[in-house]
């Protein structure tokens, strides 16, 4: 049967055709392949993507209706400080700003935007192109101003909990080699008024630039001799600073051997560079006690035939000596404290009479037995 169907008519589902006898009969029609078909023109052997005739959708003027009046969005002062990232930076008690380029007219409104509840000291003055602004929070800490320059600024922290209390310096020091000088003579002064002792620290080299000549940090590391001073152990970053061609250690963190006996734990966090080329410093102060090694006692030793024998030989011996040789070890906190006193006395004595050569001589022994004590407690917390 041979059935013609106009191109832009449908298939049909079903045929009727009359038989032999005259009956209208009914065919439904199964297709095996249909061929692809406009929706759009209803011709066959195209898709509707495909059809020239499509038309494009007309486009109708509409009156844009006015929105409703809003107050622009206001940006108060914690999220102003929020956004800048310092006073939710990780629960911050204290913190020290280097290069702020702040001028001194401007510094009322922004330590009001960006440390609202804080209070903060600084070293402004109309010539001083070094500034230094450092903050912290009165709830968590008391601090208090010692000195200061165009270069540093000498504090002392205490919690307000528990009253223990450190020092802390902030430095900010000229790129020149004669102001630099002022800078290590300010510095061993308050490293003579605390009376610490020497330590090793090694200058780090920079990549990127002219490699560091040694005369150009020998002031810098027989400051840091004279002082006492030693690197804190840090994480992070390796470089705190860089410009995209130069990458080098300037920011850093140095400590004293009292700092140890108060935070054993602490460590400097270096943080990323962001969009600054100096890398944030964060100071953990963490101080938590060292648990004892426990003494474990071996049952197998018991099963030696000559054990008895040999504890009741070996026992008073072992005490008596080994009592001898720590009763020098015993509160070496209350022997240190005592040893800088005696120290401090002597000092001053021989402030008064410079050439006495006695004096001389006792503040040699002094400081000898107050450096001993020092390792020794070090060595103990190593």
């Amino acid at each position: 049967m041979l059935i013609d169907i106009p191109l832009k008519e449908e298939f049909p589902a079903y045929i009727e055709f009359a038989n032999d006898k005259d009956v209208l009969i009914r065919q439904s029609v199964l297709y095996e392949w249909q061929p692809i078909k406009c929706k759009h023109c209803h011709m066959y052997g195209r898709l509707k993507d495909q059809c020239r005739k499509k038309q494009a959708p007309r486009k109708v003027w509409r009156v844009k209706q006015p929105s409703p009046a809003s107050d622009p969005p206001r940006s108060t002062p914690q999220t102003t400080a929020d956004a800048k990232g310092f006073t939710s930076l990780q629960q911050i008690g204290v913190i020290g700003l280097l290069e702020t380029k702040i001028k001194i007219h401007n510094f009322g409104k922004v330590a009001d935007r960006l440390f609202r509840g804080w209070n903060m000291v600084h070293n402004f003055v109309p010539n001083n192109h070094r500034p230094i602004l450092v903050a912290w929070k009165p709830q968590w800490y008391t601090l208090r101003q010692i000195s200061q320059s165009d270069q540093h600024l000498h504090c002392l922290v205490k919690f307000q909990t528990t009253m223990q209390h450190f020092y802390l310096t902030f430095i900010y020091g000229n790129n020149h080699e004669s102001p630099r000088q002022d800078l290590w003579a300010e510095l061993e002064h308050i490293a003579l008024d605390m009376n610490e002792l020497d330590a090793y620290w090694e200058i780090l080299n920079r990549i990127g630039g002219k490699p560091i000549q040694d005369h150009e940090v020998k002031s810098f590391t027989e400051c840091i001799h004279s002082c006492g001073l030693q690197e804190l152990p840090s994480r992070g970053s390796y470089f705190s600073w860089a410009n995209k061609t130069i990458w080098s250690i300037i920011n850093r963190v140095f400590i004293n051997a009292l700092w140890y006996l108060h935070f054993d734990f602490s460590q400097v966090l270096y943080m990323s560079h962001s969009l600054a080329d100096h890398t944030p410093l964060l100071l953990h102060l963490i101080n938590r006690p060292k648990p004892r090694k426990a003494f474990h006692f071996c049952e197998m030793w018991t099963r030696d035939p000559s054990f008895q024998t040999i504890i009741h030989n070996m026992m008073p011996t072992v005490t008596h000596n080994l009592g001898q040789q720590l009763d020098k070890y015993h509160d070496l906190r209350t022997q240190q404290l005592k040893a800088r006193e005696a120290l401090e006395r002597i000092q001053m004595n021989l402030q008064a009479s410079p050439n006495n050569e006695q004096l001389k001589l006792a503040e040699t022994q002094a400081r000898e037995h107050y450096t001993s004590i020092t390792s020794s407690a070090l060595a103990i917390i190593k």
